[in-house]
């Protein structure tokens, strides 16, 4: 097998829970925006989930995970859509009772106060995340997943 296209790839963001194990996928896209509590699709902009209380609210039903296992950037961004701060590159990344998880590790924290996500390096709230598609090695059998539970590693 070849190495992955050069330039973005599209990814999907799979709503869990305890009552849906299998949850519902959303994509594929070029990025999605965390904005406050809202989920926004690239590059069409249309409202894809909602969270209330730790809960994503997607297609009329209610999920309390997200996940994306496909390779992606995060990126804090300012008011403006500008690129704030850099989170990094990764191949999984989880948003679980209002906190972003990189491959298991806490990055940023929802502050429904604020509306801001607080980074957990810089301890600065932004009020979005980016995670966009990218092209890379890192997990690429995972790009092409179906429909259904993940793939065991």
């Amino acid at each position: 097998m070849t190495g992955p296209p050069e330039g973005p790839l599209e990814i999907r963001l799979r709503f869990s829970g305890v009552t849906r194990p299998h949850g519902v996928f959303v994509g594929p896209a070029p990025w999605f925006r965390l904005v406050g509590s809202s989920i926004l699709q690239g590059p069409t902009g249309e409202l894809v989930a909602e969270s209330r209380e730790h809960q994503w609210k997607v297609r009329e039903l209610v999920f309390n995970r997200l996940d994306c296992r496909q390779p992606h950037v995060l990126r804090f961004e300012d008011s403006t859509g500008q690129c704030a701060e850099e989170i990094g590159e990764f191949g999984e990344c989880a948003v679980i009772a209002g906190v972003i998880f990189a491959e298991g590790t806490p990055v940023a924290n929802w502050l429904p106060a604020s509306g801001l996500w607080l980074s957990t390096e810089s301890e600065i709230g932004w009020p979005a995340v980016f995670i966009a598609g990218t092209a890379t090695k890192m997990d690429y059998p995972y790009r092409f997943q179906p429909a259904g539970p993940w793939p065991s590693r």
